[in-house]
């Protein structure tokens, strides 16, 4: 007579939670970029650039100061720049929203402009426009970035992702550390967990920001790939080593730091690339 043993759910300690964690936050952040990424933007017009001679960088007025309106194939938007009323004036020249033309007025003056549709990850059918020649200084140019929300700034966004990484890893480590040193009863179900945990993060990463003009089933081959799953593993190890007894605090508290570092610090590039906070 066989006897069916049964299933033991394992023993959820601080410690073995560690790594679920990591996963929870990460995927909180991921939400949240759902709300300010880039490739999420479906306007005409995805943000404007205005430079001057010798200045490649110049400034950016993304579409969060952008007030647009669109009739058939125009959109015109209204902005400022310093104080001033800045117009832009775009027409689309193609049926499938690749090509445009577009013009700018400033103090009363027209300018030139160019527009670059489907650039930057952005929504294939939203315009990248570089305006040239406003006679700004580079001094003023600086002043108009001023008013760049956060996450559209280039340093200001690495800090986040450093105090987000850092933070994380900081946390991981001091519970991994410290915490009752209790091992788990039964680890595989929660190293199972934390693998298929990191498969959907990767995952959903593609399907929420993606741009929805680009996507279609076979993008997800470039997140669902080896590379891409690679910290996958690392997480499955990192959870059954925590759900094992031995090794001492400042052990596991270094590789838990290390193993936080690498494979949030992984996430949060995705995530950046996929939502076009990064080119």
């Amino acid at each position: 007579m066989s006897v069916t043993r049964p299933v033991v759910l394992p023993r959820f300690t601080v410690r073995v939670a560690v790594p679920i964690g990591v996963l929870v936050v990460l995927a909180g952040v991921l939400l949240l970029a759902t709300t300010i990424a880039p490739s999420m933007v479906d306007r005409e017009i995805y943000q404007v650039v205005l430079q001057t001679d010798g200045d490649e960088t110049g400034a950016v007025i993304p579409y969060e100061s952008l007030d647009c309106t669109r009739q058939d194939a125009t959109a015109t938007c209204t902005t400022k720049a310093l104080g001033t009323p800045l117009q832009l004036t775009m027409t689309y020249l193609s049926d499938n929203a690749m090509e445009a033309k577009c013009s700018a007025v400033y103090k009363s003056e027209p300018f030139g402009c160019e527009a670059m549709i489907g650039d930057y990850g952005h929504e294939s059918s939203s315009a990248f426009l570089r305006v040239r020649e406003l006679g700004l200084t580079t001094a003023q140019l600086d002043q108009v970035n001023a008013d760049l929300p956060w996450w559209r700034d280039g340093e200001q966004r690495d800090t986040a992702v450093f105090v987000i990484v850092g933070g994380l890893a900081l946390v991981a480590a001091l519970v991994s550390g410290f915490a009752a040193p209790r091992p788990a009863d039964e680890p595989r179900l929660l190293v199972w967990t934390v693998g298929v945990g990191w498969v959907l993060l990767v995952t959903c990463t593609g399907i929420l920001l993606a741009p929805r003009s680009m996507w279609n089933p076979g993008s997800l081959l470039l997140f669902a790939n080896p590379v891409t799953m690679l910290p996958g593993g690392l997480l499955m190890y990192w959870q059954w080593t925590q759900a094992q007894p031995g090794r001492t605090a400042v052990g596991r508290a270094a590789g838990s730091f290390a193993v936080t570092a690498v494979v949030s610090g992984i996430a949060l590039f995705l995530l950046q690339l996929t939502g076009g906070f990064i080119d």
